[in-house]
């Protein structure tokens, strides 16, 4: 009972590895799925690049308000004793604040183009997964044609045979009467 499960188990072993070996043949073969692998790398390394830009944007954008907060609350207390210092501060945080806004649009665009990436990589995984599956398809025809091939000599064959024997069954009949 062991041995008869530890041998199923192995053939399944063997199944899979022999597929995925299959798999990997039919891969590296196909100049275009070598290319639309590359295409993927790409993309997943594109795609890592405006993460990490996004989070540093982030990340500048977090600190810029904070900083514009605490200005807020030092001019707040100040703005009575420093008037024509008020008004230059009041000019840096406009500037402070329209670079916020410009980098808020640069994080949209950001995620605007992730989103295009994103698509971008979906479309060619399709067109992947769509030519793996038209080859896994043209090598089940053509096994398929194989076997049919197969089936008839061996049909072919087994005419021949038979014919064969009714020859030599024949011939020993006409020996008999022969005799």
């Amino acid at each position: 009972m062991e041995d008869d499960l530890a041998k199923e188990l192995q053939r399944r072993k063997n199944r899979a590895e022999g597929e995925n070996r299959r798999y990997a043949a039919i891969c590296g073969k196909s100049q275009e799925i070598q290319d639309l692998k590359q295409k993927i790398q790409l993309g997943y390394i594109s795609k890592n690049r405006c993460v990490q830009m996004e989070e540093k944007q982030y990340r500048t954008l977090q600190g810029l308000k904070e900083e514009a907060q605490m200005e807020h609350m030092v001019l707040a207390k100040d703005r009575y004793y420093q008037e024509k210092h008020v008004q230059k501060e009041e000019m840096r945080r406009q500037q402070r604040f329209s670079h916020r806004k410009e980098l808020e649009g640069l994080i949209v665009q950001n995620r605007d183009q992730n989103a295009l990436h994103r698509q971008q990589y979906q479309e060619e995984k399709k067109q992947v997964a769509s030519m793996v599956d038209r080859i896994i398809e043209d090598d089940l025809k053509t096994y398929q044609q194989q076997q049919q091939s197969k089936k008839a000599n061996y049909q072919v064959m087994q005419d021949m045979l038979a014919h064969k024997q009714e020859n030599v069954r024949r011939s020993k009949t006409i020996e008999k009467e022969g005799l």
